[in-house]
């Protein structure tokens, strides 16, 4: 049976080649504006659940973590205090991207649609939970910038520690586990971290050194344990 072919199509097999292929070209350049018109429709709505999502979560946990901050903030100078013997003002700043308060939900809101067509452009979320952070501050200066390596290492252990005074169960204390913490502190330090570290339950603590004493001092080489001491 001979196929029955409509003018339009008769003509079109008649187009010289390059315009023929300058059509295919045109489709497709539609169909990749209009793919990619979708795309970023979709990115949208996708983004604006994602920051609904993050501050339905995010607007009452704000204050219970001031609290935490500032419970952990009494802590700190005490335990530097501890380790160094030298009296430290010390305290963890949060950084968030919106300060918490009265329509932290409307001005977080305002500021993920300040950011979207950037943010869209860019392919990434620049605004948000993810770049929020910390800074420990000692004596008004931020340790990571300031402070030496033991200073640091100071911060981090006393960070690190704080958390467990705030437990009031005995039986819920953690056991602390403490690794290559020597390494950067002078012998006068590391002495003074061990007889603090005397005041909780369970410590493993991992070095290069076994100069410790009044402890369980164990060696691990070749994947086998063996106690150096009695």
């Amino acid at each position: 049976m001979k196929e029955v072919r409509n003018e339009e199509e008769e003509a079109h097999d008649n187009l010289p080649e390059s315009l023929a292929d300058s059509e295919r070209a045109c489709a497709m350049e539609e169909n990749i504006e209009y793919l990619e018109s979708a795309l970023e429709k979709l990115f949208r709505q996708l983004l604006l659940v994602s920051a609904s999502q993050h501050l339905l979560c995010q607007s009452f946990p704000m204050e219970l973590l001031a609290v935490f901050l500032d419970k952990i903030n009494n802590l700190l100078p005490k335990i530097i205090h501890a380790i160094k013997g030298e009296k430290e003002e010390a305290q963890i700043e949060y950084n968030p991207f919106v300060e918490p308060g009265e329509d932290y939900t409307t001005r977080a809101y305002d500021a993920y649609m300040l950011k979207i067509d950037e943010d869209i452009k860019r392919k990434t979320t620049t605004i948000g939970i993810h770049r929020e952070d910390y800074k420990m501050i000692i004596n008004n200066q931020d340790v990571s910038i300031y402070g030496s390596q033991g200073e640091n290492r100071i911060a981090v252990i006393a960070l690190k520690l704080s958390p467990y005074f705030l437990i009031e169960e005995k039986e819920k204390k953690p056991i602390i586990v403490l690794d290559d913490v020597m390494s950067e502190l002078d012998k006068i330090r590391q002495e003074r971290l061990l007889s603090f570290l005397r005041k909780f339950g369970q410590v493993f603590i991992t070095s290069t050194k076994t100069n410790a004493t009044n402890a369980s001092i164990y060696e691990v080489k070749n994947h086998i344990v063996k106690r150096r001491n009695t």
